[in-house]
């Protein structure tokens, strides 16, 4: 589970059967489950599920002072 925590701030590689990648998006993780998250992708608060194994941390997550994943300003 890679030690996820709601609220993070995440990537998303999105990869073709191929294993070609088709996007990649910025996420926040809105809630954890067994095997994937629910995660923010754009301002509404609709979260889509997610493979832990497609999630990526932000290693420098902290220079984002400002974002808008999921509704809320923070």
């Amino acid at each position: 589970m890679k030690d996820f925590k709601v609220g993070e701030l995440v990537v998303f590689i999105g990869k073709s059967y191929t294993g070609e990648i088709y996007t990649v998006e910025i996420g926040k993780i809105k809630r954890l489950c067994k095997d994937g998250a629910f995660v923010n992708y754009h301002t509404g608060e609709t979260a889509a599920k997610t493979n832990y194994s497609d999630l990526y941390k932000i290693k420098n997550s902290y220079v984002i002072e400002k974002e808008n994943l999921g509704g809320g300003l923070e």
